[in-house]
């Protein structure tokens, strides 16, 4: 990657001021189980403010993890499942680099899922979107058992709760075809 993809000191000066925010205000029990039930009504706010301006694209995703490059794909096509996909900012840009990859997307925010969907590059041949909280419920059906040959979960684990980690992982393993290259 190059250094104009990220904006280092900025997001060090948010996540400072963030982490003492946070520190000195700490949330109360009963807050944090609202929070926990209504994430999905809590991502739809943020988009509904932010649209697709908050995260940036990352294009550089392919040459960080040759496995998502056209040249290591080459020419077989693979499916990558992408949780917590937001407005696009990692499926797109990769399908555009690489016509072999497609996507399944699902993230919690319906807003974020139309915004994804609104986007000049998705192509629901080579992209489906759909809502979906892996942390309380089964993968849809139509993703078949060792159908999914990549999956990226960018800041989603962090932000599942702990009691609700295994059933999301277990959502993944389920899906994924278990390689051993």
């Amino acid at each position: 990657f190059d250094d104009n993809d990220f904006e280092f000191q900025e997001i060090e000066k948010k996540m400072h001021v963030s982490y003492h925010s946070a520190k000195a205000l700490p949330m109360n029990e009963e807050d944090g189980i609202k929070v926990k039930d209504n994430s999905s009504e809590s991502w739809d706010k943020f988009y509904k403010t932010n649209k697709s301006n908050f995260f940036k694209e990352r294009n550089y995703l392919d040459r960080e993890f040759p496995e998502l490059s056209k040249e290591i794909t080459n020419g077989k096509k693979t499916v990558a499942l992408e949780i917590g996909c937001g407005t696009g900012s990692t499926a797109l840009p990769l399908l555009t680099a690489n016509p072999d990859l497609s996507f399944i997307c699902c993230d919690l925010s319906q807003t974020a899922i139309d915004i994804l969907k609104a986007h000049k590059w998705y192509n629901v041949e080579r992209c489906q979107a759909f809502v979906h909280d892996i942390s309380g419920q089964s993968l849809p059906s139509q993703i078949g058992n060792d159908s999914i040959d990549i999956v990226t979960l960018i800041f989603v684990l962090s932000a599942i709760p702990p009691e609700r980690m295994a059933i999301a992982l277990q959502e993944i393993h389920r899906v994924s075809v278990m390689s051993c290259n």
